[in-house]
């Protein structure tokens, strides 16, 4: 049922009334046809409001859904992705993250990551964020730690046995 269903119910519910109050006027009802009219036209009528209820709540949750895709479709426009993680930006102008771009991408729903303290990934020092989900996301603090072989290549290399005067 819907919308169509229920507006002819309505539709047949008012010419059944018509007809009956025309044929009360003209005298012709009969009192035993008149219960049975009236029974017609109820049964139009409940299955109507049955079939307008339906459409109503099929029309809220059209709405809900909709409502959902245009939330999904403009936090999406505020993020922005490092190339690790997602980092939003809201409207108001303020900033919040990092957030599991799994999650995002795949469950379409923004989880903020948890920051694990300390140094993380060697040479190359990162921030660690844990995702409840999806594990761990080492996100490069930009600075390299420099090791002896990189500040005085001769001498690493003299560390190493490599022979570097040939």
């Amino acid at each position: 049922m819907g919308i169509v269903s229920g507006l002819a119910g309505l539709k047949a519910a008012a010419e059944l009334t018509k007809t009956l109050r025309e044929a009360a006027k003209a005298g012709s009802l009969k009192p035993d046809e008149f219960a049975g009219r009236v029974g017609e036209i109820y049964d139009y009528i409940v299955d109507s409001k049955d079939a307008l209820v339906e459409a109503k709540d099929e029309i809220q949750d059209l709405k809900n859904r909709l409502q959902a895709v245009n939330s999904h479709s403009e936090i999406d426009n505020e993020l922005k992705h490092d190339g690790f993680v997602f980092w939003r930006n809201h409207a108001d102008g303020k900033h919040s993250g990092p957030y599991c771009v799994y999650c995002w991408r795949k469950e379409n729903t923004l989880i903020p990551l948890t920051h694990i303290s300390g140094t993380f990934g060697g040479s190359h020092p990162s921030k660690r964020y844990d995702c409840q989900t999806h594990g761990v996301f080492l996100v490069p603090t930009g600075k390299r730690l420099l090791n002896v072989h990189d500040q005085f290549p001769l001498i690493g290399a003299l560390l190493l046995g490599v022979d570097c005067l040939q």
